[in-house]
């Protein structure tokens, strides 16, 4: 790939002509080593291009070609010292900043590869491409603004081009603006019907706004275009999950997995929709699998620990959290689901570690304190428990699970009132349905024993 774009996009022998010097025993000798370049044989052409270099230092086209035979034999480095050599001798040929750039962007290195396409662009600012190549770079080093200007360059200067509206729809949707990414890979449809990588990235933005059904129809499309593209199932599965569909999300993720798409995400994803349909025990058995195959992946230790206590597995799921946290040791969300599941286990004083490990680690997060108020309760710590909910109440004044604890809590200390002042807090203000029958039960009882 990286010599179809350094030679063929650029040219192999595309520098002006009067970079070549005039020697004729450097001439001949020149002649050579594009023969044996052309014919395969690059270690004979690098050492013809190296006679012609000791011939003629400042020859600028000989280093360019025995750059390009670098670039054959993937040595980039010798490669980019060639190319720099010669733009030293040529500093105004584009061409030579190109094929740098291009060698820069095949290794990824995209903040070495900008400065080369700005030198481009002063010397050739009419080239679309290479405002395109560069708003490449500005996406990939997180200027997103930047890119839409280039690709913005791009499409002026060649309007009817769509993979300039493909990369501009890109750096519009990595700046979260979803409806002119949309408009930018509507028009790659209209230019070029069946590209089903335009289907694809508006698959993507459609799920962003909530339009799955719209999400799922492109990847449908997206993947009759392209059936290799496994990644395709996966992401038609993520739209049908989030769409209702379980069946068809489950069916998505398992042609993927026997495909041979990435396993241990179609694993995950499958066995999310496992659990989310009440599967869990197809759930439990899909993040195994899953951790089989990466040993330390959280992610499907946190889930299959989730799994794991939904089936009342606590033990289980004890040891999950435990190994989420000796690959994780600050994930808060672990220590709290360790928390919950020892609670529930009635290791109190561990279930209360836990919480202080989250407050520690979270300390304006006003579940913690609750967490730790009911297992403080629950272990006879009544006044420490409303200390704990009187801080959760502080930190997120509408949470009704903290008034209920606290309710629950003053009523064991024997304080009615204040009781009553919570639980009446829930009934009037709380939106959850379940909390507000059992806020009211309580409130009529402790007034029926009242009187």
């Amino acid at each position: 790939m990286l010599v179809v774009l350094v030679l063929g996009v650029v040219g192999f022998v595309a520098l002006r002509p009067h970079l070549v010097q005039a020697d004729p025993e450097g001439v001949r000798r020149m002649r050579e080593a594009d023969r044996a370049f052309e014919r395969g044989k690059l270690e004979e052409a690098v050492a013809g291009y190296d006679a012609v270099i000791a011939l003629e230092p400042g020859n600028a086209t000989a280093y360019t070609r025995r750059g390009d035979a670098h670039v054959q034999t993937e040595d980039h480095a010798a490669a980019l010292r060639d190319y720099t050599a010669a733009i030293e001798r040529a500093p105004d040929e584009p061409t030579l900043y190109r094929k740098r750039a291009e060698v820069y962007r095949q290794s990824g290195a995209w903040e070495e590869a900008l400065p080369d396409y700005d030198a481009v662009l002063r010397l050739d600012p009419k080239n679309a491409e290479v405002y395109a190549l560069r708003g490449e770079g500005r996406l990939s080093t997180k200027d997103a603004a930047g890119a839409v200007a280039d690709y913005d360059q791009a499409v002026a200067l060649q309007p009817n081009e769509p993979k300039y509206f493909l990369g501009r729809g890109k750096a519009r949707y990595a700046l979260g603006d979803y409806s002119a990414a949309i408009a930018d890979w509507d028009e790659v449809i209209r230019l070029d019907p069946p590209n089903a990588a335009a289907f694809k990235q508006r698959a993507r933005a459609r799920q962003q706004m909530g339009d799955y059904a719209g999400a799922i129809t492109d990847l449908t499309r997206a993947i009759r275009l392209d059936p290799a593209d496994l990644e395709l199932l996966n992401q038609r599965g993520q739209a049908r999950k989030l769409n209702g569909d379980l069946s068809g999300a489950i069916a998505d993720f398992g042609k993927a997995i026997k495909l041979g798409a990435d396993e241990i995400r179609a694993r995950a994803e499958r066995a999310d929709a496992k659990r989310a349909k009440g599967d869990l025990t197809g759930a439990i058995a899909d993040y195994t699998v899953a951790i089989r195959l990466k040993p330390d992946n959280a992610e499907a230790y946190f889930a299959r620990g989730r799994a794991y206590e939904e089936t009342g597995k606590l033990s289980s799921a004890i040891a999950d959290y435990n190994r989420v946290i000796a690959v994780r040791p600050d994930d808060a969300e672990a220590y709290c689901a360790r928390a919950d599941a020892k609670e529930a286990t009635g290791d109190l004083s561990g279930a209360i570690a836990d919480f202080n490990q989250v407050i520690r680690l979270r300390p304006d997060d006003p579940y913690a304190y609750c967490g730790r108020g009911d297992a403080k309760a629950e272990g006879g710590d009544l006044h420490g428990a409303i200390a704990d909910y009187d801080k959760a109440i502080q930190l997120r004044a509408a949470y009704g699970y903290a008034y209920y604890g606290r309710g629950q809590t003053r009523a064991l200390l024997g304080d009615f009132e204040a009781a009553i002042h919570d639980f009446r807090w829930i009934v009037d203000h709380s939106t959850d349905p379940r909390l507000v029958r059992t806020a009211g039960e309580l409130l009529q009882l402790i007034q029926v024993e009242r009187h």
